[in-house]
């Protein structure tokens, strides 16, 4: 689906049922035509010292539950103008 769609951004929550988050930022970042996407993603299992590990995973921005409404506004700005 995201290579047929046109899509700016990516949100997916870790702990996905099919895929794992990770697993699937891998696949992601290793198909050249979509490697660029952002991802961001949402997380309540993950603390804050576990936020760089994720990055060098390949999520471009991490947000932990629960947030509040301006967070996740903020996290989406930084990738869509």
């Amino acid at each position: 689906m995201v290579l047929k769609l046109p899509i700016d951004l990516i949100i997916i929550d870790l702990n996905m049922p099919v895929a794992a988050g990770p697993d699937f930022v891998r696949k992601l970042r290793s198909t050249p035509e979509i490697s660029s996407l952002p991802v961001l993603a949402i997380t309540a299992h993950v603390m804050n010292e576990d936020r760089n590990q994720l990055i060098d995973t390949g999520f471009s921005e991490i947000l932990f539950k629960p947030f509040r409404e301006k967070e996740i506004i903020e996290k989406i700005s930084l990738f869509l103008q």
